[in-house]
């Protein structure tokens, strides 16, 4: 009978351990960091990209800190909708999501901002790859460059030199 409920509780002990394995996709990684990222929420951008990348962070939230987002630019990013699609898990290490971003106001003439996220799985947590991001968007910038329009080549270009994501949706 002893033998019985120490494997039951083995049992259970295997199914709890188990079930708390992050089954986050990368879809829901990547809304989570560009919704972090929109609200100015460094802490919890930290903690869903690679560690490399963390620095950075902490300088965007240097950089937030001596110039904070104006409450009525606020007003409009908390009412913002981000939407993941596209998602290519690419390998078991990698993954790849496109993040939209749709504001209820426009900022300067856009509503909308689509960005590609490139992610790595560590640990068996899909975590945002910064610099394999950046280097995605420089490509893009790239393609715009030759020929696809100014319009989407001020957008790269926002992006690429890192800019803040509610600095691109106001170009």
């Amino acid at each position: 009978m002893k033998k019985s409920i120490w494997l039951g509780a083995l049992f259970m002990l295997a199914a709890t351990v188990y079930s708390c394995k992050s089954t986050t996709s990368p879809s829901d990684v990547a809304k989570d960091f560009a919704s972090a990222m929109l609200h100015n929420d460094f802490t919890k951008g930290k903690a869903l990209v690679t560690a490399k990348d963390q620095p950075m962070l902490d300088q965007g939230a240097e950089m937030t800190k001596a110039n904070p987002t104006p409450d009525s630019l606020k007003a409009i990013l908390d009412e913002a909708v981000i939407t993941a699609s596209n998602e290519k898990i690419e390998n078991d290490t990698t993954a790849t999501v496109d993040v939209k971003t749709t504001l209820k106001k426009e900022i300067m003439g856009r509503k909308e901002s689509t960005d590609t996220y490139v992610l790595k799985k560590i640990g068996g947590e899909w975590k945002i790859d910064m610099e394999a991001t950046i280097k995605k968007v420089m490509e893009s910038y790239g393609a715009a460059m030759q020929g696809q329009g100014a319009g989407d080549m001020g957008a790269a270009a926002d992006t690429a030199a890192g800019a803040p994501m509610q600095d691109s949706l106001s170009k």
